[in-house]
């Protein structure tokens, strides 16, 4: 779908924080998942993931379905979202 993409409305300190706790919510699962021998930790890891690329990617859904954005106005973001989704 041409032209289709997500607009960046994850702020600075939003991202690190889903950044930081989507890597250990990920490690977490892997490290269950291995223990246990079994799936149990896979929802886990799925909100890991999920949380870790919205960090990356400076966008989430739920922000864009009600309207949030935690972005400051004028802000020179270390980590440049891709908005080429």
């Amino acid at each position: 779908m041409a032209g289709m993409y997500m607009k960046a409305n994850v702020g600075l300190t939003d991202r690190y924080l889903r950044i930081a706790l989507g890597g250990v919510l990920l490690a977490s699962s892997a490290a269950r998942m291995a223990r246990e021998g079994s799936l149990s930790g896979l929802g886990q890891g799925l909100v890991g993931g999920t949380m870790l690329a919205e960090g990356v990617l400076g966008t989430c859904p739920l922000y864009s379905l009600f309207g949030i954005d935690t972005r400051e106005e004028h802000t020179n973001d270390v980590i440049r979202p891709y908005e080429g989704i």
